[in-house]
């Protein structure tokens, strides 16, 4: 007897990530059977390809509605952009502003985006350099749930 598959529904985001990712994996293993073999890359370079391709795949498939997915979008075209405009400019990096927002003064410093902890989840999740703490709490929790997916 052939074992029965389940149905899978083709708008869950699991369905979504996974199409996306078998996709980009047979596209960055076409691009390297075009390559020449003279020019191996290294372990660390394929795995960096293939972190790439789950991470846009990921975000893809969320779909713009969520801040992190938008951020992590537009950091790996931004990427993409600057590696192929790297040789034309001088300056071959992009200066980031940290901000952080403090409610007030209540016997010193108080506020949001001021200690060590929320300066690493801001650092964490994409797009969090810009938001509020209430907002990067609900895109965090967000975040984590799909990176375990």
């Amino acid at each position: 007897m052939t074992p029965q598959l389940s149905p899978m529904n083709p708008n869950s985001i699991k369905t979504r990530f996974t199409h996306r990712f078998l996709r980009a994996l047979k596209r960055l293993r076409k691009n390297k059977s075009r390559t020449a073999t003279s020019s191996q890359p290294s372990a660390l370079g394929q795995y960096r390809k293939v972190k790439l391709a789950a991470d846009a795949s990921m975000a893809a498939a969320v779909g713009p509605r969520r801040v992190w997915s938008r951020a992590m979008l537009w950091k790996i075209r931004s990427r993409g952009f600057s590696a192929r405009r790297r040789g034309r400019r001088s300056c071959g990096g992009v200066v980031r502003r940290r901000r952080s927002v403090h409610m007030g003064k209540r016997g010193g410093k108080l506020g949001f985006g001021g200690d060590r902890k929320t300066k690493e989840l801001r650092r964490l999740v994409p797009g969090g350099e810009a938001m509020d703490l209430y907002s990067l709490l609900d895109e965090t929790a967000h975040y984590m749930k799909y990176r375990d997916v």
